[in-house]
């Protein structure tokens, strides 16, 4: 997968839709960082014909266009006042390529006439590689129709915006704007600007007509900013650049272009011998952060080495289409749990009549594969290389499209989940967008005839690699499971039949319709089956101990599920081998090849509801993968569809058991290893912390089996049981050698409750109530919890922050700290934060909104007198409730450190307008952080960020 997923990236100039060059002066090519370099100049550009069609021609290339006044602005001693800073180009032409100059023009005025809202098409695209390359201070320019896209982006509110940092752009110039009467209405309209809210904007009219006809309208809302009448920047590359030159808005200095364009010298350098470097930027994903990063590949000697032998073409125009393509094609259906992805044609007239799969014409130096990528992200608007991944298990399956010609489709999987919510929302379709999801039955009616047959073959190959456990069945299940008769293998739908509506796909694919028929069986007979979850480490002894109760289960019929992440089920084997005189009496289920706490939902339902249908049990043990929380487990139990029904009418959640390995507790505590570090992360995207994944497992837990007492001194192994008895008050430990306990301690113990489940973590509960009463301290250990009403000052936390996890000073000797805070930032006021420390990594993240921002006629029933405790005016519930353990700390010392984060009086009284203005270290995780989160709740496409981790 890895070849293949890099094969394709290194074609990313052929078919990505956005592409980025780079221009700069130096020694060598622009390096790779976080974010371009201050004071970047970045040009929106897209190649143009005469016609104003866009033409995304081979030769010369784009960088060779404006190579000549990059050297000039770079390299001449008389452009006073030049800085080192690149050119970035963002180059559109792959956007807006196969379309009418019409078609165009109908898509910046479709972008500038509306609401704020930007669209797919372009607004949001551009937003994102803004968002990426995170500019700082720089100098942005438009031309023409393009203008109203930058204007636009300046213009919306929010993370999307261009303007959101206050030092994100310095400079925007505007080159002979082009701007309908509806962008003007939509745009420029409404309260003039205030100074001090957008950048300067200068203004740069062919004509003193256009500038007397528009000028009036962009001073209205950009007041700052200079104004020039000349025919200098025209669409060109090299002519657009030209605006850049120190000079060009000076009325003493005449920027003159030369005749036929800025020549470009390859042999050129400056005084201090530095040459001009071109490059392709492109941002990827890190493979070990999953954070995009930039990358930047060196085209400096391929372009020079074109400039100087130019390929010869009879025309002496474009040579992309002078070759009749092939009519074999190649494509690719993209699959997200029951549903895949058809694209449609924006085309007018379209290319093709209604929906059918992404596919295009191979070129001849690709693979089949790399064509499939392409063919989805150029129709799908996607990027191919992060954004799906290869379905192995299924072969390619063949579309034939006539007697002589076929298309050959691979399946690929989406990388990110569904939005939150229903399934069935994400099925509405858009008819301005170049795609939609669909459901088997609404595929077979929505698509074009010739791909009804390749959808029925696949879904047929989908079902015989989901029996064999080879593909995912999650978000609503696996593509083309309405096909079959839900238990049995005969086919439930016909070709010829009327494709069911989204009613009837709801009802056949129920999760829980296992569940209700095991309850209507049951007729209210019999008691629910108990159920006790089993946690914990890798290694820690779980096997062990599941061997040992089913050896002296003292009568008990016991039936086994067992789950493991490997790609055969050790756990399972083991116990088979120890459990071979009780096959009669345990039952094993297994769910193999997953993470239970991500794809158990429907699986637990059905293997549950078949454990419970047969009367024959008087327990159920269910053991969880090492690096699985105990809460999603606890959830299935109480997750409820419309009807009201849930796991809980047939099973009963009994007890919570986190088996600990006392002998490593104390090291892996403070570890600083990620679960990627060891192998043991569930998913790609899963970023969980060592120390962060223990805490989880022991706070949430009802019963604690020390094991492994054997291993360390009566002295250790009473700190270590103290240490366990501050993250988690309320559970019970039990302390073992070789996970021998009694099955009692274990089964059986009704110690699990809903209700305190539901106010995890209990010591928020103590904590707001102040019923927290700290233990006599023994081994150096001890707790305390911090309240305070007055915010933390973004700064000095981050410093303290900093403290504890490097384990300096007296904050070092805290351990684990938890709960929640209030920050004195624009965000903070808004949203609760809330701070995690495990170990050595302290996370503090944007929680829920604090109730003073709801309006009251929004709050549930009760919550008024609830909330008194917590309510002072004018800030309402906004408060900081932490709760601090450590070892040999000195708990004045760490509350003193704590309260000198806080905002003095002075910094208090001057308000959250002022507040908004303070150093934040957090401000760009968050603004992260609260972008994927929108863009996950607006979007039905694939931008959506899956977190292995569960709130709380």
């Amino acid at each position: 997968n890895m070849a293949r997923a890099a094969a394709a990236h290194a074609m990313a100039d052929e078919w990505s839709t956005v592409r980025m060059w780079t221009l700069n002066a130096g020694y060598s090519i622009l390096k790779e960082a976080d974010q371009i370099p201050p004071a970047s100049r970045i040009l929106l550009w897209y190649n143009q014909d005469a016609t104003g069609a866009a033409v995304d021609a081979h030769a010369p290339h784009p960088l060779l266009r404006g190579a000549g006044f990059a050297q000039e602005l770079f390299m001449n001693p008389e452009c006073s006042g030049a800085v080192d800073a690149p050119i970035i180009v963002i180059d559109l032409t792959k956007m807006l390529v196969n379309r009418s100059p019409e078609e165009i023009t109908a898509l910046f005025d479709k972008e500038g006439g509306g609401s704020l809202e930007l669209t797919k098409e372009l607004g949001k695209q551009l937003s994102r590689i803004f968002q990426k390359i995170y500019p700082t201070e720089a100098t942005v320019v438009a031309a023409g129709e393009v203008c109203q896209l930058l204007i636009k982006l300046m213009k919306v509110d929010g993370p999307r915006g261009l303007c959101k940092r206050p030092d994100a752009v310095s400079r925007v110039i505007l080159v002979h704007p082009t701007l309908p009467i509806s962008c003007v209405n939509a745009l420029l309209g409404g309260t003039a600007g205030k100074p001090g809210t957008f950048p300067p904007v200068d203004l740069i009219f062919d004509s003193a007509k256009a500038r007397a006809k528009r000028e009036p309208m962009l001073r209205h809302t950009f007041p700052a900013g200079a104004t020039l009448v000349s025919t200098l920047g025209s669409t060109e590359l090299g002519d657009l650049a030209t605006v850049l030159h120190p000079d060009f808005f000076d009325p003493d200095h005449e920027v003159a272009l030369p005749e036929g364009g800025w020549p470009f010298d390859p042999e050129r350098f400056d005084l201090s011998g530095r040459t001009l470097w071109l490059g392709q930027l492109e941002i990827v994903i890190n493979k070990y952060t999953k954070m995009h990063e930039q990358q930047v590949t060196d085209l400096t000697e391929e372009l020079v080495e074109a400039f100087k032998n130019p390929p010869a073409t009879e025309s002496g125009g474009d040579t992309a289409d002078e070759e009749e393509p092939a009519e074999d094609e190649v494509g690719a259906i993209i699959l997200r749990g029951n549903r895949c992805v058809l694209v449609r044609s924006l085309e007018t007239p379209p290319k093709w009549k209604g929906m059918r799969i992404p596919s295009t014409v191979p070129t001849e130096d690709e693979s089949a594969y790399q064509t499939a990528i392409r063919a989805v992200s150029e129709l799908c608007s996607i990027d191919g290389t992060t954004e799906v991944t290869p379905v192995e298990a299924v072969p390619p399956v063949a579309l034939y499209r006539g007697k002589a010609h076929t298309t050959l489709v691979h399946v690929l999987y989406a990388v990110d989940p569904p939005p939150e919510g229903p399934l069935e929302d994400a099925d509405i379709e858009d008819e301005e967008d170049t795609y939609d999801w669909y459901t088997f039955p609404r595929a077979m009616d929505r698509a074009e005839p010739r791909s009804r047959d390749t959808l029925q073959a696949l879904a047929m190959a989908l079902r015989s690699a989901a029996s064999a456990n080879r593909i995912p069945d999650k978000w609503g299940g696996v593509f083309g499971q309405e096909m079959f008769a839900p238990g049995t293998s005969g086919l439930a739908w016909k070709p010829d039949a009327t494709p069911a509506s989204d009613t009837t796909q709801g009802e056949e694919h129920d999760p829980l319709a296992a569940v209700k028929a095991a309850k209507k069986g049951l007729g209210g007979s019999g008691s629910p089956l108990p159920v006790t979850v089993l946690s914990g480490f890798l290694g820690a002894g779980k096997t062990t101990l599941l061997s040992h109760v089913l050896a002296n289960k003292q009568g008990l019929r016991v039936a086994l599920i067992v789950n493991d992440m490997a790609e055969i089920n050790i756990d399972a084997g083991l116990v088979r081998q120890q459990g071979k005189l009780m096959q009669s009496e345990e039952k094993m289920v297994e769910l193999t090849n997953g993470c239970i706490c991500c794809t158990l939902r429907e699986d637990l339902f059905e293997s549950i509801a078949a454990l419970s249908s047969e009367q024959a049990f008087d327990y159920l043990l269910i053991e969880s993968t090492g690096i699985s929380e105990p809460m999603p487990v606890a959830e299935t139990f109480t997750f409820e569809d419309t009807s009201g029904a849930s796991l809980s009418d047939i099973a009963k959640l009994d007890t919570l058991v986190t088996v600990v390995d006392c002998s490593s507790f104390l090291a892996e505590l403070n570890a600083v290893e990620t679960l990627r570090d060891r192998g043991w992360h569930a998913a790609e995207e899963d970023e969980r912390t060592i120390a962060h994944l223990l805490c989880d497992q022991i706070e949430f837990a009802n019963v604690i089996v020390l094991n492994k007492c054997d291993l360390v001194t009566e002295a250790e192994r009473e700190k270590v049981a103290k240490l366990i008895g501050e993250f988690n008050s309320k559970a019970k430990i039990v302390q073992s050698q070789h996970s021998k306990v009694e099955p009692s301690e274990i089964l059986g113990t009704g110690l699990f409750s809903m209700n305190s489940a539901a106010e995890h973590p209990l010591w928020l509960k103590e904590a707001r109530v102040g019923e927290h009463q700290p233990e006599t301290e023994e081994y150096g250990i001890g707790s305390f919890i911090f309240n305070a009403t007055k915010p933390f000052h973004p700064a000095r936390f981050a410093a303290a922050a900093a403290d504890i996890t490097a384990k300096t000073g007296v904050l070092g000797a805290v351990v684990r700290a938890k709960g929640v805070v209030w920050m004195a930032s624009g965000p903070g006021q808004q949203l609760q934060a809330t701070a995690s420390l495990a170990g050595t990594r302290f996370t503090v993240l944007p929680g829920v909104p604090w109730w003073a921002v709801i309006p009251k006629s929004e709050w549930p029933e009760g919550l008024d007198e609830d909330i008194k405790p917590l309510w002072h005016e004018p800030h309402g519930d906004r408060q900081t409730e932490l709760v601090v353990i450590g070892l040999h700390m000195d708990k004045d010392a760490v509350r003193a450190a704590l309260t000198g984060c806080l905002l003095t009086d002075a910094e208090f009284a001057q308000g959250p307008t002022e507040w908004a203005a303070f150093e934040d270290p957090y401000a760009q995780d968050w603004e992260q952080y609260m972008a994927e989160a929108e863009e996950a709740s607006h979007d039905h496409a694939h931008d959506h960020d899956h977190d292995h981790t569960h709130e709380h």
